[in-house]
């Protein structure tokens, strides 16, 4: 029945585990840890929390949910379960359901993608949290001491919770190049937000535009590098068409 408390309450004490920890820019600073995985869900990108303490399933806040299009009438309800209690929050949380269609979650990493139907909670400040049996399920483990989820046999790295919501920045080509037909070739670029420190440097993905992309252009799928300290990285190219471009 919509607004009923569930039978067992300490069972669900226990759901919004990530709530209970108030996490802290000096914490990230003295400790490293890295518990945010970089996801993307219906183009809209977000740092997914990796919480084995949630022993009950995924969830996802109210307002990523609105952010990536999710409206009530998209959610079924769930009977057994109304709400969860948050000692970060303080109070207890609305459950608002679960999408009647499981969402596609991609890794922002590798590009590869997984189904979800997560709870929708309601007040919960984490845009999105795996879960401990969802985890188990996939056969992804937790690799604390090298701060990645090992996926499909592969390490995944593992993002602090300041680089969890990813930044979109210009690239421009260093010098001029020639890709011969049907080849690829790495190219110099610059970022230079990082060089202008207007942000950090670190690791990204490089997506062409689509002006380039319909000259025949196009990059590895989903390629990471890593841009120094003036911006500068390299990234393939690849070049489908049967001219030197």
């Amino acid at each position: 029945m919509p607004g009923s408390r569930p039978h067992d309450q300490s069972q669900q004490r226990r759901i919004v585990a990530v709530e209970n920890v108030e996490i802290t820019e000096r914490h990230h600073n003295n400790h490293k840890f890295k518990h945010y995985l970089p996801i993307e869900i219906k183009g809209h990108q977000c740092g997914a929390v990796v919480d084995s303490g949630n022993r009950w399933r995924n969830i996802m806040s109210e307002d990523f949910a609105t952010r990536i299009g999710i409206r009530t009438n998209d959610l079924r309800p769930l009977q057994q379960t109304t709400r969860v209690t948050s000692v970060r929050a303080g109070a207890d949380l609305h459950v608002l359901g679960e999408p009647k269609e499981p969402l596609v979650m991609k890794l922002k990493h590798n590009g590869r993608t997984y189904t979800t139907r997560p709870a929708v909670i309601r007040g919960m400040h984490s845009a999105f949290n795996l879960s401990g049996p969802w985890l188990k399920t996939m056969g992804w483990d937790d690799l604390h001491s090298q701060g990645c989820l090992r996926i499909d046999g592969q390490p995944v790295p593992l993002v602090h919770h300041a680089a969890a919501a990813p930044q979109v920045n210009e690239v421009y080509v260093i010098s001029k190049a020639t890709i011969a037909p049907r080849t690829g070739q790495t190219v110099e670029v610059v970022i230079p937000d990082i060089r202008g420190r207007q942000t950090i440097p670190g690791a990204g993905c490089t997506e062409l535009n689509e002006r380039v992309k319909r000259a025949g252009l196009h990059t590895g799928p989903h390629v990471y590098h890593q841009t120094d300290q003036r911006g500068l990285t390299t990234v393939p190219i690849l070049n489908l068409t049967d001219r030197a471009i």
